[in-house]
Formats: structure tokens, sequence, C-alpha cells
């Protein structure tokens, strides 16, 4: 039958011929066209089973070089090092979930860290499950580890992150000597997860972006632009730190604030919806509950652009520090509203 195959002739699944049924992509003969069914050949896989994962050395869950296609994650995992190396639940240079609905628990017993997702860049659709990290170094709930654009949807789970080390909640953090411009994005669209985030020993951070791209080559190199949005916060952010301590952190370091032709060349953008909900940050050295950051090298050509929108802080903003700064809001920039 026509459905059986695409038109390169190669055989469907019977999971794809019930996913392309309907489908009016296809050749004159009916048969679906290769290029869909090859982009489509990437997605399905649903991961139902619990999965319980121990190693001495380096330990995942479920590791993919390149693309890591995930349609259904609804089971229990468990993922942990007991050695001195490192544990990742999933980890891929693009990730794709279209639905988080299970519970993940990922550990490290020695000074590896422990990351729960890791991702260049991707999209969480429908994160309604838990996440647990415990990590004798730094922990990561959700982490990107280069620039590029992230995606989080349909918030309305939990992640809880407990380090020696330093601590994040959702976490991209990109650093380089760079003769080229990196754009990094971050976007929780409706924060309805609750987050709670601590270090015992070191710096945490409930939501953060932080790029940075340092070359000094030419005024026209080295920049990075970032863009941080989290759409209405309803679940609650709480996050303590040994040294400092983030609610929502942006940070933007290029080589000179902006190009010699006047164009902006280190930015960071924040836009907060609705804050309706509570944040609770205690750093025993600093403590900001929204901090965001434009800092170029060198000043040279100007200090760069920051900004934070604010549609309307509703909720219960605490911020305490031990011996240094406490801030509710950090701009080194403009703050305004957003709609």
């Amino acid at each position: 039958k026509f459905f059986e195959r695409d038109s390169d002739g190669r055989k469907l699944s019977k999971g794809q011929q019930e996913y392309f049924k309907d489908s009016k992509v296809r050749d004159e003969d009916g048969n679906l066209l290769s290029d869909e069914v090859t982009e489509q050949r990437k997605l399905g896989v649903k991961l139902t089973g619990n999965v319980d994962v121990t190693g001495g050395t380096s330990v995942g869950g479920l590791y993919a070089t390149n693309l890591l296609a995930i349609d259904q994650l609804s089971a229990v995992w468990s993922v942990k090092a007991t050695g001195t190396d490192d544990a990742t639940g999933v980890s891929g240079a693009t990730v794709a979930i279209k639905d988080f609905s299970g519970s993940m628990k990922v550990a490290t017993e020695g000074a590896g860290t422990a990351t729960a997702i890791r991702m260049n860049s991707g999209t969480i659709d429908g994160f309604t499950g838990s996440i647990e990290v415990e990590s004798g170094g730094d922990g990561y709930g959700i982490r990107a580890t280069s620039y590029g654009t992230r995606t989080i949807t349909g918030s309305a789970g939990s992640i809880k992150v407990v380090a020696s080390g330093a601590a994040y909640g959702i976490s991209e953090y990109y650093s380089e000597s760079s003769y080229y411009g990196r754009t990094s994005s971050l976007t929780v669209d409706g924060m309805g997860t609750d987050l709670e985030v601590t270090s015992s020993a070191s710096s945490a951070y409930g939501i953060s972006l932080y790029t940075a791209a340092t070359s000094s080559y030419s005024s026209m190199y080295g920049s990075a632009v970032n863009q941080l949005t989290t759409g209405d916060v309803t679940g609650h952010i709480t996050v303590s730190g040994e040294a400092d301590a983030y609610g929502i952190y942006s940070y933007a370091q290029g080589y000179y604030g902006y190009y010699s032709n006047g164009t902006s060349k280190t930015v960071s953008t924040m836009s907060v919806g609705k804050i309706s909900s509570d944040i609770a940050v205690t750093g025993g050295d600093n403590a900001y509950g929204i901090y965001n950051v434009a800092s170029p090298v060198s000043t040279s050509y100007g200090a760069g652009t920051a900004g934070v929108e604010l549609d309307e802080l509703a909720g219960h903003l605490t911020v305490s520090a031990g011996t240094g700064v406490a801030y509710g809001i950090y701009s080194s920039g403009d703050v305004s509203g957003g709609k």
C-alpha cells in the first residue's frame, strides 16, 4: 500500500504509518515525500519505562552526540555516579522533548557534576514532571553549554538542585575568546515550575543566562547578546547560596559595548511577565532577586545595553544578603514595564 513506504521506497514503521495517515505531503503516486519522513523519523521516541543507572565513573541515562528527540518521558529515572566523575540524565547537542511528565533524579557522590538535562540548543514542551539533582560538585537541573536558542513551554513541574559546588535550576553558560558575535536566548514560556536551588559552598542561580565572547581582535568582533524571557511567573523560586545567590539572572560580556559604527555589541535584555508567586533569595555574600547586566571588557565604545521589562510584581520578593549587597531588582540599564 502507498502509505507503507515513502517516495524513496523506504518502509515506514507501523507507528510512522499511523502518524502520517492523514498527511497531504505526497508525490503524484500517493507516497509520502521522503524529506518530511526524514524529518519525522527523528521524532517519536517514547520513554515510558523506568531507568536506573549506577556507575563509578562517568554515568549517563541517555546520550546522543547530535539530535536527541523524545516524544514522551513519563517514567522514573535514576542516574548516579558513585565515584568522582559526572552523572547526566539525558544529553544531546540538540534536545527536543515533547512531553516531560516523569521524574528524574541525578546524583554524584563525589565532586563530579550532576546534570538532569544537558543540551546546546533545544525545546522542552509540556514540562510537568520533576527533576531532583544532588551533587558533591556542581549541580544543574536543565543545562545548556553553548550559545543558541532554548525554549521551555507549559512548565508546571518542579526542579530541585542541591550541590556542594555551584547550583543552577535552569541555566545557559557560554564563554569563549571569539572573533565572532554570539547570541543566546532562553525562553521559559509560562514559568509555573517550582525552583529550589541550594549551594552549600558556592553560588546558586534559579534561572540564569550567561554569554561571553571577548576577542579583542577588532572593534567589529567579539559581541555577546543575551535574550532572557520568562513569561508569567507563577511557580515559587527559592535560591540559597553560601556565596552569591540570584533568582533570575542574565549577564552578557562582549569585548566592547558597541561596534565602532555605533551598533550595540554587548546586550542583555530580560523580559519577565507578571510575577504572582514568591521569590526568595538568600546569599552568604551578595543576593539579587532579578539581575541583568551588560558588561563589556572595554568601555572604549560605550558600556553596552541592558534592560529589564517587568509586567507586574504582584507576588512576594524577599532578598537577604550576608556580608555583601542585596537588591530586589538590579539592572545596568533600564527597568520598565512590559505590556
